[in-house]
């Protein structure tokens, strides 16, 4: 029951992303805002990644019931959203835009860290509920255009209202954690320093790599010519990779260590990069290149979750589930992003080849763990 009710609030949480992601550039547009409006919008999600896992650590530092901030973070979200069903202004917009992304970066380092003191930090549960985020992603991202079409300038507010409403509710029924006591901002004692540093390292590396992927894939398949529905296609088959990884995950983390696993991660995820650029002309072999994402992303994140839920001591994990959130998924995508797109105009094969180059340094980087480290 209790992984049935985790699942559920990640599946109702990125499909969340599944649908202001796709949708929101489609309401700007039919507000009749140009891209350049379009592209400063976007901006917003970039920057708040960055902060936004912070705006709750004093609260909780001083004692705050991470359950309660977790549903409050979500619930202001979901007043965002009725923003927009509200007015229709470029303001209201851009103001409902940066507080939905606040809340949501700000929300995701607590329900990881909530998740995994709930079920012990159990590599094989933890990736059989990571499950629902990637379906739930899948689900709001395709069926949203099925519900609301055509669309209109009131379906994507009405959709975000909804799922966000959902989103609330299935926080809301997470068992509830009693807490005790203040809690501290990330510390390490001297012997956790290095494992640590290296660690927050080698996944900010990744991260990049994966900013140049999600920022280029897409315009690399429309140069060779592939239609949407193709495009589209080929982004599904890394998703279901990634469902199919988390699947075996349990067999996964007892055979191999945590530490191994992201190691293969790093390494997996700099062949893929270098291989993409010279088979994206290929829709069969770009789409076996596309499976690798099971494990470039979907083990690597999950030995993440699970590396940082056990060696960091309790009172530091949600500060270090916030920087990992933060300088890896945030700053680390955003610099992959904008390294990408420069190396892009010059040759858009020397995109993939700086991100192969990064993911390899973050493996090299990794291999530096120590020894009494590396079985975590």
């Amino acid at each position: 029951m209790l992984e049935i009710r985790f699942t559920l609030a990640y599946l109702f949480f990125f499909a969340l992303l599944g649908v202001w992601i796709p949708y929101l550039a489609v309401h700007l547009s039919l507000s009749g805002f140009g891209a350049a409006v379009i592209g400063m919008v976007f901006s917003l999600f970039l920057g708040t990644r960055i902060v936004a896992p912070y705006v709750l650590q004093p609260i909780l530092k001083a004692g705050g019931n991470v359950y309660w901030c977790l549903a409050g973070s979500l619930l202001a979200a979901l007043l965002s959203s009725v923003l927009l069903l509200l007015s229709n202004e470029l303001w209201s917009i851009v103001l409902a835009t940066l507080v939905f992304s606040a809340c949501w970066n700000a929300a995701l380092p607590l329900l990881e860290t909530y998740c995994l003191s709930m079920i012990g930090a159990d590599g094989g549960i933890y990736s059989r509920i990571r499950i629902g985020g990637s379906v739930g992603f899948v689900l709001a991202s395709m069926s949203g255009g099925l519900i609301f079409s055509p669309f209109t300038l009131t379906s994507f507010p009405l959709l975000a209202t909804i799922t966000l409403a959902l989103c609330v509710i299935s926080i809301i029924a997470l068992p509830r954690q009693r807490e005790s006591g203040s809690r501290k901002t990330l510390f390490l004692t001297q012997s956790q320093w290095r494992s640590t540093s290296l660690f927050f390292v080698s996944c900010f590396m990744l991260q990049i790599s994966h900013g140049v992927y999600y920022a280029l894939f897409t315009p690399l398949l429309s140069e060779q010519g592939f239609s949407e529905l193709e495009i589209s296609s080929l982004w599904s088959v890394a998703v279901l990779s990634e469902v199919g990884v988390f699947l075996m995950a349990a067999r996964l983390f007892r055979r191999f260590p945590v530490a191994w696993v992201l190691a293969a991660g790093l390494l997996v995820s700099a062949v893929r990069w270098w291989i993409t650029p010279v088979v994206a002309s290929d829709l069969y072999w770009i789409s076996t290149v596309q499976l690798l994402h099971g494990v470039s992303f979907g083990a690597s994140h999950a030995a993440a979750m699970i590396w940082l839920s056990k060696s960091l001591p309790t009172q530091s994990a949600i500060a270090g589930q916030a920087l990992y959130s933060a300088l890896c998924f945030g700053l680390g995508g955003a610099i992959g992003s904008a390294v990408g797109g420069l190396l892009w105009e010059i040759e858009p094969h020397y995109s993939f080849v700086f991100a192969g180059i990064v993911s390899l340094i973050g493996y090299v980087i990794w291999s530096l763990q120590p020894k009494t480290e590396a079985r975590v």
